[in-house]
């Protein structure tokens, strides 16, 4: 069933436009895709709402409550999807996620509330779960689709996982003149190999492990021990050798690497449970 949004209340979602209390708000957010939370750090000026402290906190805690749903808008209408969209630019065609946001905000938790040393400023900490609530918003398949495996013979064996190293700068695919860049982490990036053959993309996995974990992993540095039970402990391991797509967020492989991952119906397992883990220093997004 297809959800009616009024005309007016369409438009402020898609401005983002903010509802102004009896105090302004400033806002930051952070994507912490190795834990993945999105953090959304609100700030309200209470020195002016009170005399008594207890009481401008209070205010200060209604007003960004009452901000907060155009705030929790903005950060998510930045926020990268996939190589080529943002959020906004699929809320704009879907109305139903523009629904979900709005749900959103009951979802979330207050994991700090800050008052400045000089008592003028409080700060409110919300956490939002990338998985399973806002990759939810995002999922439109219920039965994946995958690879045909290898006719012909390559040598291979049978992973846990797939390790991809993309921690240095990397050419652009396509774009020999264009200047090396680092890894831009997304909710569905995509891997090819280097005769652009996808290999694993959105729609190859199912739908319970993109919510329990997403369809990759991204980690700053080389310590696996908080994702073995997503890679196990024998991961084909590889590096990126180029990036591609308009937002730097699909991984192009090997050739020989991609040949082992769709050698046999097990490794084509890895990719429909999401069992990918990429290692990079830029996996923080904040704006």
């Amino acid at each position: 069933m297809r959800i009616r949004i009024p005309a007016l209340l369409l438009m402020l979602f898609l401005t983002g436009l903010p509802v102004y209390a009896d105090g302004e708000t400033s806002s930051s957010y952070e994507i912490s895709w190795d834990t993945g939370d999105l953090i959304i750090k609100t700030s309200v000026k209470i020195s002016d709402l009170s005399r008594v402290l207890p009481t401008a906190r209070r205010k200060g805690e209604q007003i960004i409550e009452q901000n907060f749903p155009s705030l929790l808008r903005q950060a998510l209408f930045s926020f990268r999807v996939n190589s080529w969209q943002t959020a906004r630019d699929i809320a704009l065609e879907k109305s139903e996620v523009l629904s979900g946001i709005q749900e959103l905000r009951l979802k979330g938790e207050i994991i700090e509330s800050i008052l400045s040393p000089d008592m003028t400023t409080l700060t409110l900490c919300h956490r939002f779960n990338l998985f399973p609530h806002i990759i939810d918003l995002f999922i439109e398949h219920t039965i994946p689709y995958r690879n045909p495996p290898m006719l012909t013979w390559a040598p291979s064996a049978e992973f846990s996982g797939l390790v991809i190293y993309a921690a240095d700068e990397l050419p652009i695919q396509g774009e020999p003149n264009s200047d090396e860049e680092f890894l831009k982490p997304t909710m569905f990036p995509r891997i090819y190999d280097e005769n652009m053959r996808l290999i694993a993309e959105v729609k190859m996995v199912e739908p319970e492990f993109l919510k329990q974990w997403g369809i990759v992993g991204y980690s700053k540095d080389t310590n696996e021990a908080p994702f073995l039970e997503r890679i196990g402990i024998t991961p084909l391991r590889t590096s990126a050798v180029r990036l591609f797509g308009t937002n730097r967020t699909d991984i192009i492989i090997p050739l020989e690497i991609a040949n082992k991952l769709l050698q046999n119906d097990h490794n084509l397992d890895l990719i429909s449970q999401g069992r990918i883990l990429i290692i990079s220093p830029e996996i923080s997004d904040s704006w």
